[in-house]
């Protein structure tokens, strides 16, 4: 935590809660209890592409508990001005790339105290779970291989893709509208760039009402650390080191010497 905050424009001082115990989001479905979307938005995208800006943030939406994104597992990902653009690629390329499993809470396992953490009360389902359980039809397509194309819902014919086009192609709830909006509340209220982490829930009764609930909303890396220059300002007998392909963003100031 502490390490954390230093990478942020907050001090330690700033922080005064020592324990947090937060309710877990989601609805039960028997033996389990998930939510129908985990998601993590981020109004800075280091990495944007396509006509996407570095301003416009970024949105990561996951099946079931988050613990699929913060994992690094299997989710999509979309910016928030174009929602119903894929960033990468087609929606056919992002099939090979979509999700197939999701976490939920066993809660038959929560009264198991023996050598009991985290691990213990999260299973990792397949989608016929989550069909079964009726959540499916709010975030899957489906692929028909005589059309060779993606529908958004599903369909008898066909293979489930999770890549909720019912709610961002089709708007069947206005959930990229109001992460938009949240994000934009958030960095006027904070002053910086600011990192959420949301869950939904979508009644199975069509009369039913969404329901988008915030887990939490924090700093991101300081707008002062993001470097920008112009590489043709650069001579090339000035350069240490260069690279096509890199991953991170940040300043080191401790580095003394180079061998």
């Amino acid at each position: 935590a502490r390490t954390y905050i230093r990478s942020t424009p907050k001090h330690i001082g700033d922080e005064k809660m020592a324990v947090l115990i937060q309710e877990v989001v989601g609805t039960k479905k028997g033996r389990y209890f998930y939510p129908t979307i985990s998601g993590v938005a981020k109004s800075y995208n280091f990495y944007p592409s396509g006509s996407c800006k570095a301003e416009d943030g970024i949105v990561y939406l996951a099946l079931g508990l988050g613990k699929e994104i913060v994992d690094g597992g299997n989710s999509y990902a979309f910016c928030t001005t174009r929602p119903r653009s894929p960033l990468y690629g087609t929606a056919k390329d992002y099939m090979k790339f979509a999700q197939t499993s999701f976490y939920a809470l066993n809660l038959h396992s929560i009264y198991n105290y023996v050598n009991y953490n985290e691990e213990t009360s999260l299973d990792k389902l397949d989608l016929d779970a989550a069909k079964k359980h009726d959540e499916l039809q709010h975030v899957v397509s489906t692929y028909i291989l005589q059309d060779d194309r993606l529908y958004p819902g599903m369909y008898d014919e066909g293979s489930y893709v999770v890549d909720f086009s019912p709610i961002l192609n089709l708007n069947t709830i206005p959930l990229a509208k109001a992460i938009s909006l949240l994000l934009e509340i958030s960095e006027i209220a904070l002053g910086y760039a600011v990192e959420i982490e949301f869950a939904v829930n979508i009644p199975k009764d069509e009369t039913g009402v969404a329901e988008l609930v915030i887990l939490q909303i924090r700093n991101m890396v300081s707008p002062q650390k993001q470097i920008k220059f112009d590489p043709s300002t650069v001579k090339d007998s000035d350069i240490i080191l260069e690279s096509k392909n890199i991953m991170g963003h940040g300043m080191i100031s401790e580095i003394s010497d180079i061998i």
